[in-house]
């Protein structure tokens, strides 16, 4: 990837804000937001490409940024693999919920979409989140930047 096609990235992400911004019911800062991580990844390709060793840092950072940030709600599908509500059976999360993370016992919960019921994860999903998440579970971890919801224990 080029400055061009860094530069081209960068119009469309502009066009799209600017769109947005006229329309009502948008949420313009989350979409400034993912706006801004596909910049990021965009100029983390062209460093990479132009000179791998020089940029190595940048690269890398953003790459422990990306992890760092990962939103679990980009995850539910595979956190939600084996599993359903234990209450009304259906098997379509809106959300997930953590506990335990300043303790180190972590339980996480999806949220059932249709009656609110929080459901541990079956085992698929559990080592989905220990793929996705594990790294982030230390004791100052705050799982609400990753979008989940917690008590903050």
């Amino acid at each position: 990837m080029s400055l061009g096609d860094v530069i081209a990235a960068a119009q469309t992400q502009l066009d799209m804000l600017e769109d947005a911004a006229r329309r009502p019911g948008v949420d313009v800062a989350r979409l400034r937001e993912q706006s801004y991580e596909l910049l990021m990844v965009a100029i983390s390709a062209a460093a990479e490409r132009e000179d791998r060793k020089r940029n190595a840092p940048f690269v890398e950072r953003v790459a422990r940024w990306r992890a760092a940030t990962v939103d679990v709600r980009h995850h539910l599908i595979e956190l939600a693999e084996g599993w359903s509500c234990s209450a009304c059976r259906s098997d379509v999360p809106s959300g997930a919920s953590i506990d335990g993370v300043r303790s180190g016992l972590v339980r996480v919960e999806l949220i059932c979409k249709a009656c609110r019921k929080k459901t541990k994860l079956a085992a698929a999903g559990q080592a989905h989140f220990q793929r996705v998440f594990g790294a982030l579970c230390t004791p100052d971890w705050n799982p609400a930047l990753n979008g989940f919801t917690w008590s903050e224990r």
